[in-house]
């Protein structure tokens, strides 16, 4: 209805979420032509990132920054800038103690930037404090980032850059992650993109993976029609435990309605 919407999403992946489908579940208040403030609350991806992309991996950038948690925001947004700040309930503590702010510009239909800002990043889905640090030693750590999305001709042009603002107690680790990705079409069905991304003192835990050191590759896709897209990519990794090197390959058909 007008100056109310919600929003339900369901997300299946085979292994990760059989016991839970609810990925998103919110309500949002304003955000009209009309009413440009608004408020939203519910279970929801946080605005700490932007996470454009081409490929069929995710970045590096969303691997680490990206955060779905029960939140509560309010903000102000229109056809040139939107800017929100909030708090959700911690993963760790079950209470609303974190905060987020999020600025984001629209310069023209072709250029789009902003910056973000978390109060503890070891509370993205990247991080889990059990595991990444000393339950001793656990200590919020605060994060930013900023990315800028570019239309420049036919070509597009995503840089994004997140990083944690200081050390990790007990790690002497800052991590930090960025992503650039180039794209554009190729004729009427098919599109090209390549990237380059990396990280520093990113691992899936104290002991575990690595992250990699930085990664290469391209993406090409084919839009049979309007409802079936083929899409396949190649990264090649450096850095990554013992600094050994890797290779990845992966197909993707999409069904779109």
């Amino acid at each position: 209805v007008d100056g109310v919407a919600a929003h339900l999403g369901l997300l299946w992946e085979e292994d990760g979420t059989e016991e839970n489908i609810l990925d998103e579940g919110y309500i949002t208040f304003g955000a009209t032509e009309t009413i440009p403030f608004y408020a939203t609350a519910g279970k929801m991806y946080l605005p700490f990132g932007n996470f454009e992309s081409a490929f069929i991996s995710d970045p590096l950038t969303l691997e680490m920054a990206e955060i779905n948690e029960s939140a509560a925001l309010a903000g102000f947004g229109n056809e040139w800038v939107d800017v929100n700040a909030g708090g959700f309930n911690g993963s760790n503590d079950n209470t609303i103690e974190n905060g987020f702010a999020a600025l984001s510009f629209t310069l023209s239909e072709t250029v789009v930037f902003g910056a973000y800002w978390i109060s503890n990043i070891l509370e993205t889905d990247g991080f889990d404090d059990d595991s990444f640090v000393p339950v001793s030693a656990m200590n919020d750590v605060g994060g930013a980032g900023a990315f800028v999305n570019a239309q420049i001709g036919i070509v597009s042009l995503n840089a994004e850059y997140v990083t944690a603002l200081e050390k990790i107690e007990g790690t002497g680790l800052t991590p930090n992650s960025y992503n650039i990705e180039v794209s554009m079409p190729i004729g009427e069905t098919l599109s090209a993109g390549m990237k380059f991304e990396g990280s520093d003192d990113f691992f899936a835990a104290v002991g575990g993976d690595r992250f990699a050191n930085w990664q290469t590759g391209f993406v090409v896709s084919c839009e049979f029609n309007e409802h079936v897209i083929l899409s396949g990519e190649y990264l090649h990794a450096d850095g990554l435990d013992n600094d050994e090197s890797g290779d990845t390959a992966t197909m993707q058909i999409a069904l779109v309605f």
